[in-house]
């Protein structure tokens, strides 16, 4: 079956699962009404493919609404500390919480917590998220840190202790913190075989909830809509609704938020900012963010696994071109996977240069030489790559067209196929049928996220999001050894030779990390967040005039 036809398929299946479980008349985006004051309207230009925060793979809009809903033991602040939310206290060898061998992990819940069914939380929800996020069955978002574990006891209702194989320096930060999926019930997934979660009816309609906000409805192509929980444990949300606006045209968003019937529009094209900073009903917010935008490579397409080829790739992309008429420069060209927002950042690894000439040599001495057309054959075969984004992103569609422009000079014919966002993350890309992605990835305050989620050889789908199956045995020692340790610097010396590995063997066409651009419109309490989706302060907001 062909990428196209599994695609059209796969989009079948969304729409009879939405026409099944979506509550009230489909209607069109543009059709949804204005915010009242005490409904928020966040606009989306990509719609989720799943609502179930455990399953990969991540998408950064379902994210976004995962967090009203599903919070995890652990939030974390815009300087990337973490602090209460489902657990009491977060733990540290000091409060006893953390053994000094750095092996056990013990979580004191938070008491008199209920799901929005009005079923108690416990201990039992956390082992259930954790089981399930290790099963083979289930097609977890990630499993970074998760197969550390050697053993998971529940001492009593409120109190849960994992012990680990290894030490592992990150667990709270990437297992149990707001940058990744939030806790699910137990009391529902106790009646699901491990067989079916990636298929059942709470992925789309979540029953239950923690967070301040449950699940109301979604409406395939309009909206999905959650209501304030009445029994949320925290600090009560000033607003009844919100409504996630699924909104595939983003000169539509552009309009809806000048008239202020959009209150949030997030990832901002750059393009529309000067006319955003006109209208005083808006506000612009540049902040920094743990993200970068790249291209991802299928090491089980043949002509990607030639190491010689994937660094022509990147000497015939002049990134700084793509940031300059792109992005403004409002983004810094990357080396690797080190973006400059962490300490693991190595300044000493460059981007590798704009060298058409370089990338031609690579690619004559990989046997592809220049044909008929000015593209290149190798063994009576067209030197062919096919190109997938999100369909509808005008930066995306910008980059792909710049490099489809610039490796066409060296004798790579780029073909561009674009999918609707729920197609390419749910499907395209879990299930490896393209050769070059483009895509943003986010990662947390702990650089070690980032690395296993696209390099881990544990990692390759289902067991995490190394779409690309990029498998150098080199890097999961090193990880083991830099998660091992608790002195940043000794962590530090290891990621550098991690990135000095991909340097050189180039998992990935490195572009950019952009700086994040939100824009708000009458919605006062908002606090943009690098570590995390925007909704991470959702009961701060509320509507103003």
């Amino acid at each position: 079956m062909s990428a196209n036809t599994t695609a059209k398929a796969a989009a079948g299946v969304l729409a009879l699962l939405f026409a099944t479980l979506a509550s009230g008349p489909i209607a069109p985006a543009a059709a949804q009404s204005a915010s009242s004051s005490d409904t928020a309207v966040v606009a989306m230009y990509e719609e989720p493919a799943s609502l179930n925060p455990i399953l990969g793979p991540q998408m950064d809009f379902a994210t976004m609404v995962d967090l009203t809903m599903f919070p995890n033991l652990f939030g974390v602040q815009p300087d990337g500390k973490l602090t209460p939310d489902l657990a009491a206290v977060v733990p540290t060898v000091q409060n006893g919480g953390i053994s000094k061998d750095g092996l056990t992990y013990t979580f004191h819940l938070r008491a008199h917590v209920e799901w929005s069914d009005g079923q108690p939380f416990t201990a039992q929800d956390v082992l259930k998220t954790y089981e399930l996020l290790v099963d083979p069955h289930v097609n977890a978002l990630t499993t970074a840190g998760f197969n550390q574990v050697a053993k998971a006891d529940v001492l009593d209702p409120q109190t849960i202790r994992f012990t680990l194989k290894h030490p592992y320096a990150p667990f709270l930060t990437t297992c149990w913190s707001a940058v990744q999926m939030g806790i699910i019930p137990a009391h529902i997934f106790d009646k699901v075989a491990s067989t079916d979660v990636n298929k059942t009816s709470f992925n789309y309609a979540p029953s239950a909830a923690l967070g301040p906000y449950m699940f109301e409805s979604w409406k395939h192509g309009a909206a999905i809509t959650v209501v304030a929980n009445p029994h949320y444990y925290g600090k009560r949300p000033k607003l009844k609704k919100i409504v996630f606006q699924i909104m595939p045209d983003q000169n539509t968003i552009l309009s809806s938020i000048q008239a202020g019937s959009v209150n949030l529009y997030t990832f901002v094209p750059i393009q529309q900012v000067a006319t955003l900073a006109s209208n005083p009903l808006v506000k612009i917010h540049f902040y920094e963010q743990s993200a970068w935008e790249w291209g991802q490579l299928n090491f089980k397409d043949p002509v990607l696994q030639d190491k010689r080829v994937r660094q022509a790739l990147e000497y015939g992309i002049d990134r700084q071109a793509v940031v300059d008429h792109v992005w403004q420069g409002k983004a810094t060209p990357t080396a690797d996977a080190q973006i400059p927002m962490y300490w693991s950042y190595d300044a000493a690894i460059k981007p590798y240069p704009y060298d058409p000439k370089k990338a031609a040599a690579l690619l004559d001495e990989a046997g592809w030489k220049m044909g008929p057309g000015g593209v290149r054959v190798k063994d009576g075969k067209q030197l062919v790559i096919t190109y997938s984004t999100t369909a509808g992103n005008p930066w995306r569609e910008e980059t792909e067209q710049i490099i489809q422009q610039q490796l066409g000079q060296v004798g790579v014919k780029i073909d561009i196929h674009n999918y609707p966002a729920n197609i390419f993350f749910g499907n395209i890309l879990f299930h490896g049928q393209f050769q070059i992605a483009e895509y943003e990835a986010t990662g947390g305050p702990d650089p070690d996220l980032r690395i296993y989620r696209a390099d881990s050889c544990n990692a390759i789908p289902p067991h995490g999001s190394n779409y690309g199956a990029w498998c150098d045995k080199r890097i999961d020692p090193l990880l083991q050894q830099e998660e091992a340790s608790t002195d940043r610097t000794e962590r530090k010396a290891i990621f550098d030779k991690i990135s000095t590995i991909e340097h050189e063997e180039m998992p990935s066409l490195f572009y950019y990390s952009p700086k994040g651009i939100l824009a708000t419109s009458r919605l006062e309490g908002f606090t943009p967040n690098g570590y995390v989706q925007p909704t991470w302060d959702v009961t701060e907001w509320s509507i103003g005039k």
